[in-house]
């Protein structure tokens, strides 16, 4: 009964991901197409490393290696998705590619969202399906993405020592976390304390 509870949440996730909606996708050579695209997961996790773009008519699918942004045109909002390569540990030589949803740009640091799918067996059997957001943040001059919010992963660095390792530049920041005086959790918060008072 329990797998046949997580084949119908995921079909229905499935059926749900197919609705396609207006974007503007810029290629890697600066080229641009617009059409009616869905983003897709080529995992039932719905990670957004294994993110995609595909239409239906004509037949396409795009792939994270072959574009660097695409805008998403819903009802008269424009939301920005951007491929970026990303760490959650500062010190780990490998990173992942991810679509991030563009949620602040500085005149120092980017701002992204990554949306991630979690399923969980919940009350009475039932299956969950949750999206999980993870914020992460990247210097303008930088290649690298790096976690600055909760991590769903074991072994992972605690938020303070990212930060830490992170923003090594700017000991004033590091000592405001420690203290307490800015929140570790409001990465906007960094962010503004960072371009106001370490960008000297």
């Amino acid at each position: 009964m329990k797998n046949c509870l997580l084949i119908f949440a995921l079909i229905l996730c499935f059926i749900n991901s197919n609705a396609q909606t207006k974007m503007t996708i810029t290629f890697n050579d600066g080229t641009q197409k617009t059409g009616m695209y869905t983003i897709k997961s080529k995992t039932f996790s719905g990670s957004t490393s294994l993110s995609m773009l595909v239409s239906t008519k004509p037949k396409e699918k795009i792939k994270l290696d072959d574009f660097k942004s695409v805008i998403v045109y819903e009802d008269t909002i424009k939301i920005i998705y951007e491929v970026i390569d990303v760490k959650t540990n500062f010190k780990s030589k490998k990173t992942e590619k991810k679509l991030g949803e563009l949620s602040y740009s500085g005149p120092l640091i980017n701002m992204y969202f990554v949306k991630e799918k979690l399923f969980s067996e919940g009350y009475n059997g039932k299956i969950l399906d949750m999206d999980i957001f993870h914020t992460y943040i990247k210097r303008k001059n930088d290649s690298i993405a790096y976690n600055m919010g909760s991590v769903v992963k074991s072994g992972a660095p605690s938020l303070k020592n990212r930060i830490k390792d992170y923003f090594t530049d700017c000991p004033k920041l590091v000592e405001m976390v420690e203290l307490e005086f800015i929140d570790k959790y409001k990465t906007k918060l960094l962010i503004d304390y960072y371009e106001q008072k370490c960008s000297d």
